[in-house]
Formats: structure tokens, C-alpha cells, sequence
């Protein structure tokens, strides 16, 4: 009998559905289970292969809303909630036969959902600019079959507006017994966040048709007036490319992005940036000592790994 992973992935690889929600903190999400909800709700999508989520992948997922992201009022804002997602389709990657199955990673993805942070400070809400805070996370789990960020960016704002749009027809009564606004008025913005490596991609001109096409794609995901879709970049150590040539080349190719505050550039932990999923697989079929590995992701997804045997012989 294939498990409630298994069918959310035949789900979105049959076509029947373009994403499926397969964890929530509370059955709110995206919204807040308990503060208000006011007219632009910040969400923030970490979108990576999971393959196995790392310490790194948390540090990234717990990321703070950026300075630089300010509202209209100049005001700082926070994130209201957070998305892991797994892509079935990757535009640089397919999958191995030595890798953990995409059902696999979703169980990890789960655990690492339930591992981050249990508090989680909201945005002021437009009528009382004050700061509430909720004794649960507000962070969900979805797969995607989209191998770029402008597909989906568009997928995910469609669906998670029609998520908020069902969750609304409950809040129309107390909405309008407390005079506040209904939560089917919130707009969900996309915040991505990714590697320096990933954010060099995004704007290589080789996965798109032509330079043209290119601009007008991502003008089109970064812009207010399209997706208003951001992205929030940590910058990574340990890669094949030297990380200051690979950085200076996707800086200049993303300059016009980040002078207008659409690009953000964040720095994890010195530790934590070279941490990488591919390394963790190595360790692990090479024979290194568990404690040296197990360092590298949490507690629950060590021991996931080590129940299931995953990554003992890494394909040639």
C-alpha cells in the first residue's frame, strides 16, 4: 500500500494537482492561527533538493525577514510563514539511484519542519502595529512540479491564494463581528531563498530561450507590479568555484535586482555555510564515523538516515 507521501507525489507527477500540501504546522497555514491578518502576508519558500536536509537548510529556513525588505511605509516587516519545497523537476538534477527517493525526503522534510523554531514572531498587523507571537510554528511542507523559480512562483501564488481564499469563508463571520479585515484580502508575497550557486543559475542565461526572454521572465517574478516575488540569497563556501568569482559574476548579472531591493544577501553561520547535502552522502557510504556526520543535520533526520540505511553505496 504506497504511503500518504507516495500518493501526494503521484498527485502532482500524474497532473492531477500542481502542488500538494503534505504537512502543516495548523490547518491555517499560510495564515496565523491566532494574531490578524493583515494586507500582505510574507511567506518564505525554501526550495532545494533535500537530499538530505542539513543544518544548513534550518539556518536557511530561520532566516529573519531582511532589512532592505521594506513596506511602502518604509516600515520593516517580518514573515508570517514558511514553505519547504520539493521540486519533482529539476532543471540541473535527476535523480540517482543511490539517493533518498522523493518520498524519503519528504518523511525528512517533515521532521525538519517539525524541528524548527517553535516561536514564531508575527508581522504588526495593519490596525495595531503590535508585535503578537504564537506558541507553534507556521510552516508547511509541498511538492511542485516546476523545475524553475518563475514557474513556480506563479504555480504557488495561484495556489496558495486559493488556499486563503477557502480558509477566508470560515473568518467572514468573526472578521465582521470584530470589524477587522477579512483574511481572504491578504496577499501572499514569495520570498525564495537560496545559495549564491542557486542565484547564479537563476540568472544564466542557458536555461531560458534566449537573453530576451530571460529579462522579460525574471522582470516578471521580481517585479511589484508582476509576481512581486523576492529572493534572499546566503552566501555559500565550500563549492567547486571560487565562491568570490562565482559571486562577483552573479552580483553584476542580479545588480539591477538588488539596487531596487527585489535581491537580499544574507550570511549563515562560517560553519554552516559550507555545509552540503552531497557532502553528508559522502561521509556516510566512505565510512566516516557517524558522530562526524550527524553533526551535519539534526537529530531526527540522523537518525531517519540510519533506520533506513540511506546513502550507505553512493552510485559511480
Amino acid at each position: 500500500m504506497p504511503s500518504q507521501f507516495e500518493i501526494h507525489l503521484h498527485r502532482v507527477q500524474s497532473g492531477l494537482a500542481k502542488v500538494e500540501y503534505v504537512y502543516l504546522s495548523h490547518d491555517r497555514w499560510p495564515l496565523s492561527r491566532q494574531a490578524p491578518t493583515g494586507p500582505r502576508l510574507n511567506i518564505s519558500v525554501l526550495d532545494s533538493s533535500f537530499n538530505p536536509p542539513t543544518l544548513a537548510h534550518k539556518a536557511l529556513a530561520e532566516t529573519s525577514f531582511p532589512e532592505s525588505f521594506k513596506n511602502t511605509l518604509g516600515e520593516r516587516e517580518r514573515f508570517h510563514a514558511r514553505l519547504l519545497l520539493l521540486s519533482v523537476r529539476n532543471a540541473d538534477k535527476l535523480l540517482n539511484s543511490s539517493d533518498a527517493t522523493y518520498a524519503q525526503r519528504l518523511e525528512m522534510m517533515v521532521l525538519l519542519a517539525k524541528d524548527l523554531s517553535t516561536v514564531e514572531t508575527l508581522a504588526p498587523s495593519a490596525e495595531t502595529q503590535s508585535t503578537h507571537e504564537v506558541a507553534d510554528s507556521n510552516v508547511a511542507v509541498a511538492i511542485i512540479d516546476e523545475p524553475t523559480f518563475v514557474g513556480k512562483s506563479n504555480v504557488l501564488r495561484t495556489s496558495i491564494r486559493e488556499r486563503i481564499s477557502q480558509l477566508s469563508q470560515t473568518d467572514v463571520p468573526a472578521a465582521e463581528s470584530s470589524g477587522s479585515r477579512p483574511s481572504s484580502s491578504a496577499n501572499p508575497c514569495l520570498n525564495f531563498l537560496v545559495g549564491m550557486d542557486t542565484l547564479d543559475r537563476l540568472f544564466a542565461p542557458r536555461y531560458y530561450s534566449s537573453e530576451e526572454k530571460m529579462q522579460a521572465s525574471l522582470r516578471q517574478f521580481l517585479s511589484p507590479d508582476g509576481d512581486d516575488s523576492r529572493v534572499i540569497c546566503a552566501r555559500r563556501s565550500g563549492l567547486a568555484e571560487d565562491p568570490e568569482v562565482l559571486e562577483a559574476r552573479t552580483l553584476t548579472a542580479a545588480r539591477e535586482f538588488i539596487h531596487s531591493d527585489r535581491i537580499a544577501l544574507v550570511d549563515l553561520d562560517s560553519t554552516l555555510a559550507t555545509l552540503s547535502s552531497s557532502a553528508v552522502r559522502r561521509q556516510i557510504s566512505g565510512g566516516t564515523p557517524d558522530f562526524v556526520w550527524k553533526s551535519f543535520v539534526t537529530e531526527s533526520v540522523a537518525n531517519y538516515i540510519t533506520v533506513s540505511g540511506l546513502y550507505l553505496h553512493l552510485a559511480v
